[in-house]
């Protein structure tokens, strides 16, 4: 049949009808009806896209479906395989109109499958019947209707099996049309080759096989295009460009080739009125859009890309509202609501305004949904889910009430975790797409734990998170690695991002369980967030990874690894140095703070092992470094005093009291100066984390330096006692005892734990000494039960241990102090078995000396025991046999002491022994055998406190946005009146961006603005931005041109103010920048005497010129023109002044006879002024050759010996312009 007029003029609805009517009217036997209805079902079908409204196009879709079905009836009354094979290809179309207006997902599934399974019955008649061209055009339609398909199946295995059929039967239609040249179906066929490529390209596991369908999408779309240049259709040209949009967009760079093509197919489309064709077209436009706009630096123009869009997204929305497609309306919406969040995170300047943005993003999303529910799709839902998920949780961050923010993240994790569910399921092949969903829902999650107040609830929602995160990261990590060669560097860095919010929810566990297997993990997980930043170089990133694991390390008392870690964070901000050079005092400062907890954690090792010299050493550097420091100097003295403290702490434990007392005095002393300096510092900050580290060592200042005087009483206590005043000894135990019990009371936290075991043994020793002074057992008993308490205050393995040595040792001196008085053999063995522990102790705890010494007290006593023992023995045999174990238990005590190291003993017990060899006497009492005082005079015992309180804050500043900017200036001479460059450079060292809302005071006091970049405005005395977005760890340069019309010393100090992603408004204040503007004095210049016109005119008047100054009559301009005469006769000038007006310079011209002269022309001359030599007068400016006469007269009558400068002044221009005209004048 042939081609009405109708449908060459796109009438489509006309033509059915002029069909139909033909139909109606026809009485021909052999008229075509088969045909006539397959062309009515055809026209309709077209006519359908072209309705105004959704019944419009639902009408009309059904009439094609029946004329459809009407061309299938008449096809089947014939039996050739032609026309069942046309009957069965009408079937399969009308089913296929069926599925547009189906009322649901299932209802459109079915009709879909019937379309397919009545379309592979034609191929078999066409096959049979060898009608190639009927074969190839059944191969489209069943390739459509797969294409169809694929969105409604729910699972990943049942698409791709969609796909690859439809590839199949794209690819023999194409063979087909090239075969037959019939190039109208053939582009066709591409065109459908072309989406089912794509679409694979996108699910497919393998990348050999993405890479593949990449680029047979590219290739067969550009044969296409090429081909769809032969017909002047625009059906066939729209979807060409439909095609080649596709693929340019998805599998080039080329998004401008993009945007074109989308704006021909929309062109074409519109020729045609077609619905579905427009809104498609409209969906590419936004989206092209959509990814252009990162790379867009106008923020004017970013702006109105935003709003195109919209524009374009609503613009799909109603032309496929028309034909009814919640599909392909589904998918629109997946940047729709997007643009409104983006508007409000990058041009909405306050939290009002952010918030309507965002409640207008989610008002969209669920519409969206609504359409991606509707049509069943999961692509669709999938992209909705993913949309909405993301406006809710923005939404959230600017919503300021707690319960309500709480329930706006419960409803984004909602969609997240069915987002997660549907991907699982229809798109698990996509390892990134679903550690995307896993690793926001782990973000919405945290977000969650952080406004859950119930700590049971809370732990369970950190769980989760964490057991997303442990799933999502992985998958985003194969995905990556299964790319090979193409550049990953934006996943890796985004993959980077995730490891490190991982790292911060492991650690948020760990603060709610105090389980330290979080921080192990932590740490693994910091270790390949840094590894990846350091892949697409991003050092700063990378130190901050260190730093995290170095805190993280410090927690867990593994000094070494925290330092080596803090080390590795030096070496990461040194690079960022080299690399941002602008910036590279910012990134040295922290380098050396680095390098400063490098140091404090080699100090805190060596405290922990106890060699505190060494660990003075650290103290003192880190001290150093931190006082060359801009950002932390303010804690530069307090670990200067931690190193006094180390220093008083190695004279206490090597027994050297004295200067223990000078350095724990000096240690409080510089204490006391911290704190004021740490005070001070509390005035100016204004980071949380930093303001509660300060108020913290503040606190902490007063408990170290009640510690300090503690420790002072402590070491007197041990003088006292070595001097052998166990009394007064005692006394001041007591009070370094009750000096610890108030830091037990008053404060709280580590050092409380550290200061408990210290009142139990400033206590215990107390006892002893008394115990000592009065040989009294029930003091020593009580002091053994204190030193039993010591050690249940304990903070680490070794105080324990030897508090309980010296508890066993205290019950010896109890027993042994009663078996003096008993001589009960039974008290004996209780005082061995007492010392025998102690002895074991003191070695367990890595006390040698003092096991030793205990052991040598042993044999001591059990010397005094025998000889007591052989003092009393009748039998002589026996005596010898006593006799001869003293001596050998007094050879192995002198031993134990010399190995002890305590000289004075091992004399004292050789002596002993000669004594016992000569005189058979032991000349010892048993009070000097358990002598305690090397106990207790040393400090071994005691807990030294920690810096617990000390933290490497400073991390806080990066996890959101923060700006760090300096003002650059000219380095050479700036004077007035040139045009000078100020260059602004600023840079977002946070992880979130921030909008640039404002520069302010860029502006100092006597310049003007010459010129400023594009996209800035200023007004009011500052500088609007107009929506500047700056990313994390993106810089941006400003550079205005000013022009001064003053010199003098000047201060500039720009504040930049910014908005962050809720709508708080940031300040920050760039450091001060002094500079100096000269006068700019050029040669040749005749100064005026103002000193401001000077300026601006370089010098003055040019020499040999003449310059206009126009003026209403005004005193401003009589003063003007009196400083200029007055100037020229301070510097010697001849000066001719020709005026109406003697004015206020009389007197000027009566005392410069020599040097001013007055030209007066004015008719009452001769009363304004007396005659003088220097002065003429005429009547007025009526006769100029009188003034000439005048003038020449006065210059011939110079004195011509006289040099210098010449200046006149003519202030009668414009009366002889008013008077004589242009012309003659």
């Amino acid at each position: 049949m042939g081609i009405s007029q109708d449908e060459l003029e796109f009438k489509w609805l006309e033509a059915a009808r002029s069909y139909e009517d033909n139909i109606r009217s026809s009485k021909d036997r052999d008229f075509p009806l088969a045909q006539s209805w397959q062309k009515i079902g055809f026209c309709y079908r077209f006519a359908s896209k072209q309705a105004r409204d959704q019944e419009d196009f639902k009408r009309l879709r059904q009439q094609a479906a029946q004329a459809y079905q009407q061309a299938a009836k008449f096809f089947g009354k014939n039996s050739d395989p032609r026309s069942k094979g046309e009957s069965f290809k009408c079937s399969s179309l009308a089913e296929y109109m069926q599925s547009w207006i189906a009322s649901d997902s299932a209802e459109k599934d079915a009709h879909l499958k019937k379309s397919y399974d009545f379309g592979r019955d034609a191929l078999d008649f066409f096959k049979k019947a060898e009608d190639d061209q009927n074969y190839g055009q059944t191969c489209n339609i069943l390739s459509r209707c797969l294409f169809d398909r694929i969105y409604l199946s729910l699972t990943e295995s049942e698409k791709k099996a969609f796909v690859q059929e439809g590839i199949t039967f794209s690819s023999n239609a194409i063979s087909i049309f090239e075969k037959l040249e019939a190039n109208e179906d053939l582009v066709v066929a591409l065109y459908l080759a072309t989406l089912h490529n794509w679409y694979l390209a996108n699910i497919g596991e393998k990348e050999a096989l993405r890479k593949e369908s990449s680029e047979k999408c590219l290739a067969y779309s550009e044969k296409t295009l090429k081909l769809s240049r032969e017909f002047d259709n625009p059906y066939v040209k729209a979807k060409s460009f439909w095609a080649r949009t596709l693929a340019t967009l998805f599998f080039t760079d080329d998004l401008e080739s993009s945007l074109n093509y989308a704006k021909q197919m929309w062109e074409q489309a519109s020729i045609v009125r077609d619905n579905y064709l427009q809104g498609i077209a409209s969906y590419f436009l936004a989206f092209t859009t959509d990814l252009m706009i990162p790379s867009e630096a106008n923020p004017n123009r970013k702006k109105e890309m935003y709003k195109d869009i919209i524009r374009y997204s609503e613009n799909a929305v109603k032309s496929l509202n028309y034909v009814g497609h919640d599909s392909a309306i589904a998918e629109v919406y997946l940047v729709y609501p997007q643009s409104y969040s983006s508007l409000a995170r990058e041009f909405a300047l306050t939290a009002k305004e952010k918030l309507a943005f965002a409640k207008k993003a989610v008002r969209i999303g669920e519409k969206g949904l609504e359409h991606a529910v509707s049509s069943g799709s999961s692509d669709g839902i999938a992209s909705n889910l993913h949309s909405l998920s993301k406006a809710y949780h923005y939404y959230s961050n600017l919503e300021p009430r707690l319960h309500e923010k709480t329930e706006l993240l419960k409803v984004a994790l909602g969609y997240r975790q069915e987002y997660v569910r549907i991907v699982q399921k229809a798109f698990k092949s996509n390892l990134w797409t679903l550690g995307l969903g896993l690793v926001y829902a782990a973000q919405a999650e945290a977000d969650l734990s952080i406004l859950e107040s119930n700590e049971e609830t809370k732990g369970l929602i950190l769980k989760d998170a964490i057991s997303d995160m442990k799933e999502g990261i992985p998958s985003c990590e194969k995905w990556i690695d299964s790319l090979g060669s193409q550049n990953v560097s934006t996943m890796v860095a985004t993959l980077a991002g995730f490891e490190d919010k991982y790292g911060s929810i492991l650690k948020d566990n760990y603060g709610l369980t105090k389980d330290k297997s979080n921080l192990t993990e932590a740490i693994e997980v910091y270790i390949e967030a840094a590894e990846n930043f350091r892949k697409v170089d991003l050092p700063s990133r990378v130190a901050e990874s260190y730093w995290k694991i170095a805190s993280d390390f410090d927690f867990l008392g593994d000094y070494e690894k925290a330092a080596d870690n803090f080390g590795k964070a030096f070496a990461g901000y040194k690079v960022a140095a080299r690399k941002i050079e602008q910036f590279a005092d910012f990134y040295i400062d922290y380098s050396s703070y680095m390098r400063a907890w490098n140091e404090i954690e080699h100090a805190k090792l060596a405290h922990k092992n106890g060699d505190y010299d060494f660990a003075r050493e650290h103290y003192e550097k880190s001290s150093s470094l931190l006082g060359q420091s801009k950002l932390w100097n303010y804690l530069s003295l307090n670990f200067y005093a931690w190193s006094i403290l180390e220093q008083a702490e190695h004279f206490s434990i090597k027994d050297d009291s004295k200067n223990s007392i000078k350095s724990f005095d000096s240690a409080i002393k510089y204490i006391h100066e911290s704190k004021n300096a740490l005070q001070d510092e509390l005035q100016k900050i204004d980071r949380k984390e930093e303001k509660t580290l300060i108020e913290s060592l503040i606190e902490a200042s007063d408990a170290r330096s009640a510690y300090g005087l503690g420790r002072v009483a402590l070491e007197e206590a041990k003088i006292l006692n070595r001097q052998g005043k166990n009394l007064g000894s005692s006394e001041k135990y007591g009070e370094a005892a009750n000096i610890f019990k108030k830091i037990t009371q008053d404060f709280s936290g580590q050092i409380e734990r550290e200061a408990a075991p210290l009142v139990f043994l400033c206590q215990a020793y107390q006892k002893m000494t008394m115990a000592e002074a009065k040989s009294s057992p029930i003091m020593y008993e009580e002091a053994a039960e204190l030193f039993e308490k010591a050690n249940k205050h304990a903070v680490n393995e070794s105080s324990s241990l030897l508090a309980l040595a010296h508890s066993n040792y205290c019950k010896a001196l109890e027993s042994g102090t009663e078996f003096e008085i008993t001589r009960n053999v039974d008290i004996y063995r209780e005082t061995k078995k007492h010392l025998d522990s102690a002895a074991n102790y003191y070695l367990k705890a890595g006390f040698e000396s003092f096991s030793e010494y205990t052991k040598a007290t042993q044999y001591l006593f059990d010397a005094y025991v025998y000889m007591h023992k052989a003092k009393i023995a009748t039998d002589l045999g026996k005596e010898a046999q006593l006799f001869s174990m003293a001596e050998k238990a007094l050879t192995i005590s002198a031993d134990s002491y010399v190995k002890a190291q305590y000289q004075e003993k091992t004399e004292q017990v050789k002596l002993l022994l000669k004594k016992v060899e000569e005189e058979k006497e032991l000349a010892v009492s048993l009070s000097e055998v358990f002598n305690a005082s090397t106990v207790t005079s040393s400090t071994g015992s005691f807990t030294t406190i920690s810096p617990s309180y000390e933290m490497a804050i400073g991390l806080e500043r990066f996890e959101h946005a923060d700006i760090q900017a300096k003002l650059i200036l000219p380095s050479g001479k700036i004077c007035v009146g040139e045009e000078v460059a100020f260059k602004l450079q600023i840079l977002n060292v946070g992880k979130e961006p921030v909008l640039l809302a404002s520069v302010e005071d860029a502006l100092p006091e006597g310049f003007q603005l010459v010129r400023a970049p594009e996209g800035f405005s200023f007004e009011h005395l500052k500088f609007s931005t107009m929506g500047k977005t700056l990313n994390p760890l993106e810089n941006e340069e400003i550079t205005l041109i000013l022009r001064s019309f003053k010199s003098g010393d000047f201060e500039v100090r720009p504040k930049i103010v910014c908005v962050d992603e809720i709508g708080q408004q940031l300040i920050f204040t760039i450091d001060p920048v002094t500079f100096t503007v000269s006068d700019a004095v050029l040669e040749g210049r005749i100064p005026t005497g103002y000193k401001d016109l000077d300026n601006l005119l370089m010098g003055g008047l040019p020499e040999e010129y003449g310059v206009v100054l126009t003026s209403p009559s005004n005193d401003e301009r009589d003063l003007i023109i009196k400083k200029f005469l007055e100037t020229g006769l301070k510097n010697g000038d001849t000066i001719f002044y020709i005026t109406t007006e003697v004015g206020n310079i009389k007197s000027m011209v009566e005392e410069n006879q020599s040097s001013l002269y007055l030209f007066l022309c004015n008719p009452r001359a001769d009363v304004m002024i007396k005659s003088l030599p220097n002065v003429y007068k005429m009547k007025g400016v009526d006769n100029l050759t009188d003034i000439d006469i005048s003038l020449v007269k006065a210059f011939r009558g110079l004195d011509a010996a006289k040099t210098g400068t010449r200046r006149a002044c003519i202030e009668i221009v414009s009366d002889v312009l008013l008077q004589h005209h242009a012309v003659i004048t």
